[in-house]
């Protein structure tokens, strides 16, 4: 099967699962398949992106048919990245639907900016963020995560590994492939 397919069945297989559950949580304290499937579309109905995202894709069936379109190619990632037995594929994005970047790694954050990256809470603990809100940073990167024949996300941008809980105040002990928030 080539890697084009196991992307657009991983993401029908996503759908059918999320379906099942539209109303109820797709793991305990998680999101319902309802919300879930809404956090594929990184485009509200006005157009504006929702962290990192594609220009025009403001809908579930033009987010599908987008990675469907694409020449996807499985790629190794590091180990800090991994995540049980997921599998990682990368697309080159169309140059006629520009992607944006609203998070990079660490270790592409320019060194002239590296004073503004400080730790603050998020939704999950703690988190890498900019002090001054950033512009975002076009990409031709689109990167897919499928776990068990499943699509579990899909984003703008290179891989970025989960930070801990807690950040360590020393920026010395910080992983370069952690997800730094521009804005």
């Amino acid at each position: 099967m080539s890697e084009n397919n196991t992307v657009r069945d991983a993401a029908r297989d996503l759908v059918i699962l999320c379906t099942k559950s539209e109303t109820n949580e797709m793991w305990p304290g998680g999101p319902t398949g309802k919300e879930y499937l809404q956090g594929l579309v990184r485009v509200d109905s006005d157009g504006h992106g929702r962290g990192s995202y594609v220009e025009g894709l403001s809908s579930l069936n033009a987010t599908l048919a987008y990675l469907g379109e694409l020449e996807w190619e499985e790629v190794e990632v590091h180990d800090s990245i991994k995540f049980g037995a997921c599998k990682y594929y990368q697309a080159k994005a169309p140059s006629d639907r520009p992607a944006w970047l609203n998070i990079m790694r660490l270790g592409d954050v320019p060194n002239s900016r590296l004073n503004d990256v400080c730790v603050s809470k998020g939704a999950h603990g703690d988190e890498l963020k900019m002090l001054s809100n950033g512009e975002a940073v076009r990409t031709d990167i689109i990167s897919c995560i499928i776990e068990d024949g499943v699509m579990s996300t899909w984003y703008p941008g290179e891989f970025t590994a989960r930070s801990p809980e807690v950040i360590p105040e020393d920026n010395r002990e910080w992983s370069n492939h952690w997800a730094v928030k521009l804005c």
